[in-house]
């Protein structure tokens, strides 16, 4: 289904690429909630998989010991990117990643896992509210993935 953007002044990424029909046109920020055992890590690792096109994953959590994940790890170790010659996935455990760090010229998805009861939220507040350069925000898009509804920050 396709869903015209009704904002007048929306400026859309003519370069931004997309790999599904049916996943978002533009960079994107998402949240997938739910109980502990109830998907969210699947549906990211098959939006990852079959629908989202990407240069390159950042993955920061403290799950990274989890079977889907080491079986990620392990897909993604042999992929090395033959136009810019680095790996794909960058996994940094709850080492976050300053959003003024990331490269500007690659089209990324920042994923964080089951983090959000860190004492210092700061740096994913960053990359949901806080404006990135204007060439970063072209190609940066990012999910939270979370447990149940309670305390979490209302940034977030």
């Amino acid at each position: 289904m396709k869903i015209p953007n009704y904002d007048p002044n929306f400026l859309t990424t003519t370069d931004y690429k997309q790999g599904h029909p049916c996943m978002p046109t533009d960079v994107f920020r998402m949240l997938i909630c739910g109980p502990s055992y109830s998907g969210k890590t699947n549906i990211l690792l098959h939006m990852l998989y079959e629908s989202l096109e990407y240069d390159k994953v950042y993955l920061f959590s403290k799950n990274l010991h989890q079977n889907k994940y080491r079986a990620l790890l392990q897909d993604f170790a042999k992929k090395i990117d033959p136009k810019v010659g680095y790996e794909v996935l960058e996994a940094r455990g709850d080492v976050i990643i300053p959003l003024e760090e990331l490269p500007v010229d690659n089209q990324k998805v920042v994923v964080f896992d089951d983090l959000v009861c860190e004492s210092n939220q700061n740096a994913i507040i960053n990359y949901f509210i806080k404006r990135a350069a204007p060439k970063l925000q072209r190609y940066l898009s990012h999910s939270n993935l979370l447990q149940g509804t309670k305390k979490h920050p209302r940034q977030l």
